[in-house]
């Protein structure tokens, strides 16, 4: 991700008027969201996410093991409750934090005029007998050579090159597995999320599936008797798309979206 932390402010979270008005369910959607606009990196937008899938990474059960319903329904709507509060706003699915740039500012004036002032200090206290300028010099290659420092080159039998997961990604992992916890109750996720983001991109960029291809698939797939109680993995999905492809059309499925065509993929 770009940014590894974002700054949070615990006295408004503790003292804040509208942080004070929120439920607790509410309060821990509050912060997974802030954690996602900090993954984003999109000053502050925050894409793919709705209520169900903010629930779900808050870690908020919604059901009990009778059943039923173990919140207020007017609990279980997160990001409307945001918008009246004029936290969010949201247009067509892309959520904006409110004054999220202005309250993640990397750094503060002070802090750079400070910044400033000890780098001057150290250079004129390293620059006794006329050799200031010669050392000022060291420390800007000095700083030169750490921006282009390069990790070591690896061997050629062992050279790999990564690919980057996606948002994309990491949201057909949580639909697929909240699909799959909410048709098997008892059943726990062994692999890593991050091997499941890896198989779904693999269907993305090597099975050339499209993103919205791959989400119709798995609520077909989880929706369908047999074959919900026999995808139980991204790695399986894979296994089984183009064996899924002719059943899936010969369905009755209504809700299929007009765009969503898939065509095997040639051996």
């Amino acid at each position: 991700m770009a940014n590894p932390w974002f700054k949070f402010y615990g006295s408004d979270y503790l003292s804040d008027p509208k942080m004070l008005s929120l439920s607790a369910t509410e309060r821990s959607c509050w912060v997974t969201l802030l954690c996602y606009a900090c993954a984003a990196n999109e000053k502050g937008v925050v894409r793919y996410v709705d209520n169900d899938i903010l629930l779900l990474n808050s870690g908020v059960k919604r059901f009990n093991e009778t059943g039923g319903v173990t919140h207020d329904e007017t609990l279980l709507k997160p990001l409307e409750t945001f918008q009246k509060m004029e936290m969010i706003t949201l247009d067509n699915g892309v959520i904006t934090l409110v004054n999220w740039q202005k309250r993640q500012s990397k750094y503060s004036k002070n802090y750079a005029r400070l910044k400033k002032w000890r780098k001057k200090k150290q250079i004129e206290t390293l620059s006794d007998n006329g050799k200031k300028r010669c050392r000022e010099e060291e420390i800007r290659k000095e700083e030169i050579d750490k921006s282009e420092a390069k990790l070591p080159t690896l061997p050629k039998a062992v050279k790999t090159k990564r690919f980057k997961i996606s948002l994309e990604d990491l949201r057909m992992v949580t639909l697929l597995s909240s699909l799959i916890k909410k048709n098997n109750p008892d059943w726990v996720m062994e692999s890593k999320s991050e091997s499941w983001a890896e198989d779904i991109n693999k269907i993305h960029r090597i099975d050339k599936r499209t993103y919205e291809q791959i989400e119709f698939m798995i609520k077909w797939v989880q929706n369908d008797t047999f074959w919900s109680q026999n995808i139980l993995s991204a790695l399986k999905l894979r296994e089984k798309f183009n064996e899924l492809i002719p059943k899936c059309k010969a369905s009755t499925y209504k809700a299929r979206p007009k765009t969503a065509v898939i065509t095997p993929v040639k051996p």
